[in-house]
């Protein structure tokens, strides 16, 4: 909108200036008119757009821009002849103007401000006595008027000095000042000026159009337009909010210079007046007025003085009141320090180019504020403030500037000064009460631990033991004090002792825990773990200090743990080689019968009843879950005795997948499955046990089928990237819960979904799985979402390749599909 403003402005200016210069355009009615059209447009586009608070003011502003141009259209388009309708519609923009400002004048006025409204009285007195005299009395005497001629011709002076009482009062008045209200009131100015020597012109010379003069009516329609405009419009019905307007000298000159117009018009009419005596009374009474308000003028800047002294001094108590809750509450030295520094600085921010400086160290003079030396004639000035009580000294706030600051500023900096000085005193009594109740307790704790901190001289003899050594040790209260620490030692363990005390000795800081025997007031040799710091150097201890702690229950603990462990090994071991021997035992002659039910169900033996067949392919079921129970127990039990024992070869997976797609279709077939095998006929081999690898996605492939639902799928997809081929198996089954993939390769693990609809397994399948992809030195990993299906994905390392391949997992190309 600011970019449209400016637009609108210079445009506005192109056209005023062709105008008067360009022929064609020069004297032109109807391009004036536009002029003045197009600051109506311009204010209702401006109200629209920036949404003042109130867009009735604006409303009326752009209704007097087109009355104006209406009367003009009477009078310039018409050739109306005067009086005529036209001045309805040039009286009209008066009042209109007048009542929007009203409007603005309210809207920006907390309350009745007296004093704004009897400056601007005095100002449109003064003015309006003008306009009387040299505007409004002439049409009295002028001879040959008709009696509506008269008052129309003096109507519109009149309607002047309204909307002049209405401007001064919104220019004098409270209140917000953006770019839109200067531009405002310099239009207002360029009206009420044209006017008035538009007026003068009727009286004397007369008005011809195209002149001069009608670039104050030009400059009132475009600054009006551009202010409506302009963003900031908005803020001219806001109110300011900082003090209400107040008696500056910028406000006196006009007050006076328009309380002077009355002497000064009477002066001039004597003077004109050749047969009237100048009027001495006029000039004293100006003369007087001019020197009373110089008087007054002195004691307004002595009262501005003394508020602005009493804000400071209400400013800088306020800054000293938070600075004492700041300061009150600070825990330590940097705290203040920065309080300091931020009070200071706002207690000299009205100073002028002033630096502030703390330095918490030893401050150099005497109680009070000491004043430094000054270079050079006109230099800096330097104070240091100090930050100290009777008892101590503790720095100073140093404060620069380029003259000497005033008395006020510098009891304001003494007191701050005395405040940072008492939270500086206040923060080291807290700072050493906290660190005497802080060594009590630790002394507590240290007398009351269950270990032994015994304190050693540089020739190893005991100087000091903490009470806790009574607990184990029990000696008397510093019954080993002066004992050399090796005579306690047990003679067996005297090498291992001396070993870590000269160690100890020998260089300052802490050495690793040993262990040995130490003897006790009774007589027995007590197990302790000992660990020592050499504190020599340190000269609140001066001296090795030596914390030994019981090892009695520890060793104990150990040894009964470590008897624990190989107890479960042995029975772990026991339960294995059973397991095995068992396996063993149950496959041949559960093989045997797997053989013989075999050649039953193909009619070997005699032709079968349905009932028979029946009978006979559930044993054939239930013979084949049994074989593979064991097969899966003997692969763990292999697992558990020292791995698969694989046979690493370079495997082809398009092979591979074709034989666990033989397979897979036997157990898809019955549930009505669609089952997919994905994979490039030019896969690249894979470092693989082709027997494990092919069981690994066999379990993998079952599973899916097992947990899928009649009628729905099971995708195998393999890819590679660099250096693995990545297998993926996907189904549309059940999916499970993500506790349930926390323990699905745990062995015996079935899922609470999987028992509760009596689906078949060992919970043995996907342990097996995910030993033979370690194996592998392979990964795997679990996707799924229950009701959603379950996606497992492993990865099997790559024969080396001569040439680099992308790594990009390859999904293009030919593939060979099997299903």
């Amino acid at each position: 909108m600011m970019n449209g403003a400016a637009l609108y402005l210079v445009t506005g200016a192109i056209v005023s200036v062709a105008y008067f210069l360009v022929p064609g355009f020069e004297g032109n009615g109807v391009v004036f008119g536009l002029v003045g059209l197009s600051a109506a447009a311009a204010i209702v586009v401006g109200a629209l757009r920036n949404r003042p608070r109130r867009r009735l003011p604006w409303m009326l502003f752009a209704a007097a821009q087109v009355s104006f141009v209406v009367g003009d259209l009477f009078y310039y388009a018409l050739d109306a002849e005067f009086p005529s309708v036209g001045d309805v519609f040039y009286l009209a923009v008066y009042p209109l103007l007048v009542a929007g400002l009203l409007m603005l004048v309210r809207s920006r006025s907390a309350g009745r401000d007296r004093g704004s409204l009897l400056d601007a009285s005095i100002i449109t007195v003064g003015l309006g006595l003008l306009a009387w005299v040299f505007l409004i009395e002439p049409y009295t005497h002028l001879e040959g008027l008709a009696t509506i001629d008269r008052v129309l011709s003096m109507a519109y002076p009149l309607m002047d000095v309204l909307l002049l009482a209405v401007a001064a009062r919104l220019a004098i008045g409270s209140g917000t000042r953006p770019l839109s209200f200067y531009l405002i009131s310099v239009g207002i100015v360029s009206l009420l000026a044209t006017d008035s020597v538009y007026g003068y012109m009727l009286l004397h010379n007369g008005y011809g159009q195209g002149g001069l003069l009608d670039a104050g009516w030009l400059v009132y329609y475009l600054l009006w337009g551009t202010a409506a405009l302009l963003p900031n419009m908005r803020r001219i019905e806001e109110r300011a909010t900082g003090r209400g307007p107040s008696l500056t000298g910028r406000r006196l000159l006009p007050l006076a210079a328009a309380t002077l117009i009355a002497p000064a018009v009477g002066i001039i009419q004597s003077i004109q007046d050749t047969d009237a005596a100048l009027s001495v009374s006029a000039v004293a009474s100006a003369v007087l007025f001019l020197l009373v308000l110089s008087r007054m003028t002195g004691l307004v800047k002595s009262l501005r003085h003394s508020i602005d002294d009493e804000h400071r001094a209400v400013f800088r108590e306020g800054v000293l009141r938070r600075a004492a809750v700041a300061l009150g509450g600070a825990p330590d030295r940097d705290v203040v320090d920065r309080v300091t520094l931020e009070a200071a600085s706002a207690l000299t921010a009205d100073a002028g180019r002033v630096e502030v400086d703390v330095a918490l160290r030893p401050a150099q003079g005497g109680s009070g504020p000491q004043s430094g030396p000054m270079p050079t004639p006109g230099g800096p000035w330097t104070l240091q403030v100090p930050i100290a009580t009777h008892a101590a000294d503790h720095g100073s706030i140093w404060v620069s500037g380029p003259e000497r600051p005033a008395p006020a500023l510098l009891a304001a900096l003494e007191a701050l000064g005395a405040q940072a000085a008492v939270a500086l005193d206040r923060a080291a009594l807290a700072d050493d009460l906290l660190r005497r109740r802080s060594d009590e307790r630790m002394s507590a704790i240290v007398q009351q631990a269950s270990d032994v901190i015994i304190v050693l001289d540089a020739d190893l003899v005991i100087r000091h033991q903490t009470a806790s050594q009574s607990r184990f040790l029990h000696y008397e209260a510093a019954a080993i004090t002066g004992v050399p620490f090796i005579d306690l030692v047990h003679p067996d363990d005297v090498p291992v002792a001396v070993a870590f005390l000269s160690a100890l000795a020998a260089r300052a800081g802490l050495r690793p825990e040993t262990e040995f025997r130490f003897r006790s007031a009774d007589g027995r040799w007590v197990t302790i773990d000992a660990l020592g710091n050499n504190l020599l150097a340190d000269p609140r201890v001066m001296g090795i200090v030596v914390t030994m702690r019981d090892a009695t229950k520890r060793r104990a603990l150990e040894e009964g743990l470590r008897l624990q462990v190989h107890e479960l090994t042995e029975l772990d071991r026991i339960k294995t080689d059973l397991v095995t021997t068992v396996s063993h035992e149950l496959r041949t002659p559960l093989t045997t019968v797997v053989g013989h039910v075999e050649m039953l169900g193909d009619g070997e033996f005699g032709t079968l009843a349905d009932e028979q067949v029946w009978a006979v392919k559930a044993i054939e079921r239930n013979c084949h879950r049994l074989l593979t129970l064991i097969e899966d127990m003997l692969t763990l039990a292999k697992i558990e005795n020292g791995g698969l024992g694989l046979d690493i070869v370079a495997t082809d997976v398009p092979a591979l997948l074709a034989d666990v797609a033989t397979a897979g279709a036997a157990l898809s077939t019955p549930k009505g499955l669609a089952m997919s095998f994905d994979v490039a006929p030019d896969f690249p081999a894979v470092l693989a046990d082709r027997s494990a690898l092919e069981r690994a996605l066999l379990n993998l492939v079952s599973n899916a089928i097992k947990f899928t639902p009649d009628g729905g799928s099971v995708a195998v997809r393999v890819g590679w990237d660099q250096t693995n081929a990545i297998f993926s198996v996907r189904d549309t089954g059940i999916g499970m819960s993500a506790d349930d993939r926390e323990r699905l390769f745990t062995r015996f693990f079935r899922s609470p979904t999987a028992m509760s609809m009596a689906i078949p397994g060992t919970g043995l399948g996907l342990a097996i799985v995910k030993k033979i992809i370690d194996d592998h030195h392979g990964t795997i990993r679990v996707d799924s979402v229950p009701g959603a299906g379950t996606t497992v994905q492993f990865t099997i390392p790559l024969v080396p390749a001569t040439t680099p391949r992308a790594a990009t997992l390859v999904t293009a190309g030919p593939r060979r599909r099997l299903a």
